[in-house]
């Protein structure tokens, strides 16, 4: 029911939003946000599997441009 997914929802999603602001500190809210949000969520190991080193840099200039 609509209900119990929301309230998993809620109850999921600020571990992966953590991990993402860990990963990519100053990231705003935005489409790219909930798309590196879903590819933390998506992660096979549920890890922050997330890009890094230059990428992180890349990723914050794109989004200021």
């Amino acid at each position: 029911n609509t209900t119990e997914m929301r309230t998993a929802f809620d109850l999921l999603i600020p571990t992966y939003e953590n991990k993402v602001s860990t990963w990519l500190a100053g990231i705003p809210e935005s489409n790219e946000r909930a798309a590196l949000v879903s590819l933390a969520y998506n992660s096979r190991s549920g890890s922050t599997s997330l890009p890094g080193g230059k990428k992180n840099g890349d990723i914050l200039h794109f989004l200021a441009a």
